[in-house]
């Protein structure tokens, strides 16, 4: 017997498939997100030059996934601007479907099937505790930084 189970043939063509998917994704999304920055750096007054963006059109406001206010996207995307991440609510949608399809596969593979519901669970909720962490690093940051000159400030008693 060699060992190769069908299970581990659907894992490793997942696991490819991923890696793939992001190999192929990733530097383009990376390049588009640091010419978006660089560009909305040299915009900030009304008088600027305009940039060369490769073909690419100028938006003035950000991106709706839906125009018609999905709350729960709302919801996501009101937790991402508080938290103060470069972050899509699609992106974090997408990051809880692969990181809870990908636990639940682990979990199946390497536990059993009793595990895999628990797995999808646990790996879908690491997107949304990492986004509430940092949301409370940033809280705290806030309430412990000094106050700006010129802003009112709380006396010592």
């Amino acid at each position: 017997m060699t060992g190769i189970t069908p299970s581990l043939v659907a894992f490793l063509g997942a696991a490819s498939v991923f890696v793939l998917l992001v190999g192929v994704w990733y530097p383009a999304h990376a390049r588009a997100r640091g010419l978006r920055r660089r560009i909305d750096s040299l915009s900030v007054g009304t008088g600027f030059a305009a940039a060369d963006m490769g073909g690419r059109r100028r938006i003035a406001a950000p991106i709706r996934l839906w125009a018609g206010g999905n709350r729960i996207v709302s919801k996501i995307e009101r937790r991402i601007e508080v938290a103060g991440l470069d972050l899509t609510a699609g992106e974090l949608i997408a990051a809880t479907t692969i990181l809870g399809a990908t636990a639940a596969l682990l979990g199946g593979v390497l536990v059993g099937p009793l595990v895999i519901v628990p797995a999808a669970l646990g790996g879908a909720g690491l997107p949304f505790a990492w986004l509430s962490t940092i949301s409370r690093l940033v809280a705290i940051s806030l309430s412990c930084s000094p106050a700006l000159p010129g802003s009112p400030s709380k006396k010592p008693r």
